[in-house]
């Protein structure tokens, strides 16, 4: 039976690999080429497609449930401000040094003479 030529986009192989080809994701392809001259035109055909597979450019990305990134970021800064804390009561323990809780200004008192 003579097979018929299937474009490029319209194959099989590139509908199954769709995803690596044109995602965000990373594909390893192995082109299996026959030295005999009676598999020229397939050995021609695979090395084509091989190609313009290899010319595929993408740029990656992280895809990310909304809530979970929302869920990662709220405990990010959870951290940060859990370090804050620990920054500012280690500071006041070592008698303040000009830092004092929620931002106030430190006030150092005077003995009025007299």
């Amino acid at each position: 039976g003579q097979t018929t030529h299937i474009p490029y986009r319209d194959s099989k192989l590139t509908k199954l690999l769709m995803d690596s080809l044109g995602g965000s994701s990373l594909a390893l392809m192995i082109a299996c080429c026959s030295p005999s001259p009676a598999h020229v035109e397939e050995t021609l055909s695979t090395l084509y497609y091989a190609t313009r597979a290899r010319n595929i450019v993408n740029t990656p990305s992280v895809q990310q449930d909304p809530r979970e990134q929302l869920i990662q970021s709220l405990r990010s800064e959870v951290e940060l401000l859990r370090k804050e804390n620990g920054y500012l009561r280690q500071q006041m323990q070592l008698g303040g040094r000009g830092v004092t809780p929620l931002g106030s200004r430190s006030v150092t008192p005077t003995l009025a003479s007299g």
